[in-house]
């Protein structure tokens, strides 16, 4: 009887890539923007680079449905979270509605009316280096604010003297800007 030798070498599968990715999805990603790379070198930022988040926990690389918040303009290829709301929700749900109270910015432009999505060299991202620099731009005394322009008017003279540092802190009293559920000027 004649014995034959198995083959050497058995047929074997190559090992699977467990991504598809051909880099890492952030450097993918800042590949194309730059911009956005740039932002999240600055001091105060969302946390991707260290690996804390990635772009898709807020971006929809393959694209976005209808935009439903920040009346239409929100920007291509983001992400809704629940109720189709803005992505920054999905962490920071202490901010989701609905208030009984509630700010118009938050609700009608979104997070970004007062945020830089990405990264700011202002605390909290913002959009401007001191709080109430921010507050200020609706806030003014035109009363121009909303959609008929029938805003909440500052009447002057006020007791907020905006040249005293005491009142510059606007969210030491107003500590519930997002919202509020107890109280109409956003003490608590």
């Amino acid at each position: 009887m004649t014995w034959f030798a198995p083959l050497a070498t058995p047929f074997t599968t190559p090992p699977r890539r467990k991504k598809l990715l051909a880099k890492t999805q952030t450097s993918l990603c800042e590949g194309c923007h730059l911009n956005v790379r740039s932002q999240f070198s600055m001091p105060f930022k969302h946390r991707v680079n260290e690996g804390f988040m990635n772009c898709t926990d807020c971006h929809n690389p393959h694209g976005s449905f209808q935009p439903t918040w920040a009346n239409g303009a929100r920007p291509r290829h983001v992400e809704t979270a629940k109720a189709n709301e803005e992505p920054c929700l999905n962490c920071h749900a202490d901010k989701r509605g609905p208030f009984m109270f509630e700010h118009a910015p938050v609700r009608v432009d979104g997070c970004m009316a007062c945020h830089v999505p990405h990264g700011s060299a202002n605390s909290r991202m913002l959009t401007r280096p001191v709080v109430f620099t921010v507050c200020l731009e609706c806030h003014n005394g035109a009363g121009n604010m909303g959609r008929e322009a029938n805003g909440v008017r500052v009447q002057f003279p006020t007791p907020h003297n905006m040249n005293s540092p005491v009142y510059q802190g606007c969210v030491n009293c107003h500590v519930k800007i997002h919202g509020s559920n107890a109280d109409l000027r956003f003490f608590r």
